[in-house]
């Protein structure tokens, strides 16, 4: 078959009429039908396609595979209602799309507020991973062992939504549910939730949420990351332990003795109400204080009100501490 928008192949074609015989209500397509639209680079095929006049809906069935533009996938079954622009795919679903075309839940997994680049046609693609998955006009959801990957930064959880700015909605939201692991670069961030907010430009977890980067590794009741500025802020129950390489005398001694030196790799473990990073600087606020690992009740320690901690470039000792009242 062939026309001005789009052309077909396939092995097997049935037209069904419609109850008045006027027209026809059903196209079904077998044995290895391919579509091809003659713009904007589309391509799909299945097993068997289904499309309904009635409500304009088009059904891939069986290893679906689908290409537009420089988006691509494949998945069990996907539908189209054509008048909504509504998809759904559903079972191994496995794409490769842009990231401006994740909206707010590209910001989620790159931790950056930066403004998207118009697409490049070398870009890196985000590979997506899901059981089901559906978009429509300002909605998109994934669900079920959920992945996206993206050169080095990875984010997984049981649910992603992506909500894009409406008149009645403004806001532009991400929200990751289940599981959520956030990695990049080495570091990474585990919690139950994780909401990213365009207006306020950073990234809530919630539920748990225990990180590890570098030679640090955390847990609190809240963790927010500012993606303009990359500060970290935890709050409520905060627990940071700290591994520094080896040094000449404990971090936490202020008037070495001689049994101090020469001493190996050792632990720090610090707990306080808040706690904040950027770049290499930790503060720690409220009835903070600091143990040299492992905890016994003998072990050098230190408590004031306020500990900050600068790390040296390599991140494996203190350049300096300071503590406050």
């Amino acid at each position: 078959g062939d026309d001005p928008e789009m052309e077909f192949t396939c092995g097997q074609l049935a037209i069904h009429a419609a109850p008045d015989g006027g027209s026809f209500d059903v196209i079904e397509a077998g044995q290895s039908p391919v579509i091809i639209g003659k713009s904007e680079g589309r391509r799909a095929t299945a097993d068997r396609m289904v499309y309904t006049r009635a409500d304009e809906r088009a059904e891939l069935i069986g290893n679906a595979t689908w290409q537009l533009g420089r988006q691509s996938g494949r998945a069990d079954r996907t539908v189209v209602y054509r008048l909504e622009k509504d998809f759904a795919a559903d079972g191994h679903v496995a794409m490769k799309l842009p990231r401006e075309s994740l909206g707010a839940g590209g910001r989620l997994l790159s931790g950056s507020n930066a403004p998207v680049a118009p697409a490049d046609v070398n870009a890196p693609l985000v590979d997506l991973f899901a059981d089901h998955f559906h978009s429509r006009s300002n909605l998109l959801v994934a669900e079920g062992a959920v992945r996206l990957v993206d050169v080095t930064n990875r984010l997984s959880c049981d649910k992603l939504t992506v909500q894009t700015a409406t008149t009645n909605a403004p806001e532009e939201t991400a929200t990751a549910e289940g599981n959520v692991v956030v990695e990049q670069g080495g570091s990474s961030l585990r919690a139950a939730r994780a909401v990213y907010t365009k207006s306020d430009a950073a990234i809530v977890f919630t539920g748990e949420p225990h990180w590890t980067q570098a030679q640090m590794e955390g847990r609190a009741e809240r963790v927010t990351i500012h993606s303009a500025t990359g500060e970290v802020h935890a709050e409520n129950q905060v627990a940071v332990k700290v591994q520094l390489g080896a040094q000449s005398s404990s971090v936490l001694t202020f008037f070495p003795a001689t049994g101090n030196t020469n001493r190996g790799p050792q632990v720090i473990e610090i707990f306080a109400h808040e706690f904040m990073a950027k770049e290499r600087l930790a503060t720690f606020l409220g009835d903070a204080h600091a143990h040299e690992s492992p905890i016994t009740g003998g072990e050098p320690r230190l408590r004031s009100d306020t500990l900050e901690m600068q790390l040296a470039a390599d991140s494996q000792r203190a350049e300096r501490i300071t503590a406050s009242n």
